[in-house]
Formats: structure tokens, C-alpha cells, sequence
């Protein structure tokens, strides 16, 4: 579903793809590598001068490690209520001549994040969001540079392989859904914030079998945590993993009880 429209506020354009039934493993694979893509541009930290040439690599690194690409721009620069397509920034891995799209990544700057992928006669995938460029650390080294995040809409964790996600990009993605429920959460109903935390849940390895892999919810503590951790995430994405620690702790006590239960050394299983 690619959605957007023109506010006082300004211009958005999002996509999100959603399984509407059975995911292949080919489908599974193929939808964790374009968000893999996505977040690893959204969580970019870069000096001042850069382009949007120089940041492309960062999305489409996952689908080239895997001999696939996407035969369009990575995102386009986004007009306030003008055009929604607008440069003069962009993300592309190489200079297009009918587009002027080279110009340095500017504090305040709007750029669209939409990596995809999309195979003939079997299905498409396209995760997109807005960025706004803010400018961060300034050092010996220069003025560094990141991407808040603007949009505010769940990713499909159904269609996620959990288990090829980095620690850090599974961070990444937690970080952010805690973000969209603290975010949108108060202007909904209570049975639409019900629906809001499962779609936005923290996940994490899960080792069941292939047919029988899914995405799992923390239990009620770690995803308290998880929620105030991500609160800042919009301004400035955390560079620890709040819940790792919490979650090997919490599994280490289950073993402990289990084994002095008489049943046995457990067999510990990563959800």
C-alpha cells in the first residue's frame, strides 16, 4: 500500500507491504532483506557533505550480497505541500541524467527511504518512509550527520525471518516500533491501541522450525523497557540493546529453576 497526502504540517508518502496470507520462504527471505535495507539507511550516521550517491550503498548492500537489486532510486526528495517527488536530494547508486538529485544532504532536508524488490510474475516488496536530516555530533572530525525518522506506521513482523536479522538491526526495528505505539497510541481507542501493541511487539531469535517460525512478544517487563528506550528514537536512535540483558537474565533464571526442579538440565530455547 503506497499512501500519502499533502497537511499544513507537510507531505507524506509511505509504503508498507503487508501479508494477506501464507509466506513462502522465498517471500520471508526476500521482505527481510528490504528491511533490512531500510533500516540500515535510516540508521545512517554520516559527515557533512555527503550525498545521497555516497549513503545508497547502506540499502542496497543487503539485496547485492544476494545478487538482487531494485531498478529505481532508493528515495527522492519530498516538497511541503508541492511536489511530492522534488529535489534537489535523493538517494541514488548512481547519477541519473533526467534528474538533479546531487545535491549535498542538508540539515532539514526530506528524503523518501524506499528499498525494495520485486520478482516478475510472483510478487513485489517495498518498505518506505520519510527521513528528515538533522545534524548531530560536531568534532575534530566535522559535523556528523543523521536521519530522523519521520513516519510513524508498523512494519509487517509476520513476513520477518527473525533469525536473519543482526542484534543490532533487530534493535533497530524494536527501537522503532516502540516509537510508533508511543507515538500514535493516544489518539486511538483502546481496542485499536490493543491491535497497535501487537503489531508493534519486540521480537527477537525465535529457533522453531521454518513451517513453524514466527515473531514473538517479550513478556510484559522487557516490553515496558522497550517502549521507554524508544521514546527518543525519533530524535536520536539509541546505540545500546536495552533489552538483551533483560531477556538473557530473565532466561538464565528460568534454567536455574528448571534444573532445581529435579527435570534436569534444560534445554534453553532463544525466542
Amino acid at each position: 500500500m503506497d499512501s500519502g497526502g499533502h497537511y499544513l504540517e507537510g507531505t507524506t508518502d509511505i509504503t508498507r507491504t503487508i501479508a494477506l496470507g501464507p509466506v513462502t520462504d522465498a517471500e520471508r527471505a526476500d521482505f527481510t532483506r528490504v528491511l533490512r535495507s531500510h533500516l540500515h539507511l535510516a540508521n545512517a550516521r554520516f559527515l557533512h557533505g555527503c550525498t545521497g550517491l555516497n549513503l545508497d550503498i547502506l540499502a542496497r548492500e543487503p539485496l547485492w550480497e544476494a545478487d538482487l537489486d531494485y531498478k529505481h532510486g532508493t528515495g527522492h526528495g519530498v516538497g511541503h505541500i508541492l511536489n511530492v517527488h522534488e529535489g534537489p536530494n535523493g538517494f541514488r547508486w548512481r547519477q541519473s541524467p533526467e534528474r538533479s538529485e546531487g545535491s549535498v544532504l542538508e540539515e532539514g532536508m526530506i528524503t523518501t527511504n524506499e528499498p525494495g524488490l520485486y520478482i516478475e510474475d510472483a510478487y513485489g516488496i517495498r518498505i518506505e518512509s520519510e527521513l528528515l536530516c538533522r545534524k548531530g555530533v560536531k568534532n575534530e572530525f566535522g559535523q556528523f550527520m543523521y536521519f530522523q525518522n519521520l513516519t510513524c506506521a508498523p512494519i509487517d513482523l509476520d513476513a520477518i525471518d527473525v533469525n536473519a536479522l543482526t542484534t543490532t538491526e533487530r534493535r533497530w526495528l524494536n527501537e522503532y516500533h516502540a516509537a510508533v505505539y508511543e507515538t500514535v497510541a493516544p489518539h486511538l481507542t483502546e481496542d485499536e491501541r490493543v491491535w497497535l501493541r501487537d503489531v508493534t511487539r519486540a521480537i527477537r531469535f525465535c529457533t522453531l522450525p521454518a513451517s513453524g517460525r514466527r515473531t514473538l512478544m517479550l513478556d510484559e517487563a522487557i516490553q515496558k523497557e522497550i517502549i521507554q528506550k524508544g521514546r527518543e528514537f525519533l530524535k536520536s536512535p539509541l546505540e545500546r540493546d536495552p533489552y538483551e540483558e533483560a531477556f538473557e537474565s530473565d532466561q538464565d533464571r528460568k534454567l536455574s529453576q528448571r534444573t532445581a526442579s529435579g527435570r534436569g538440565p534444560a534445554r534453553a530455547r532463544r525466542l
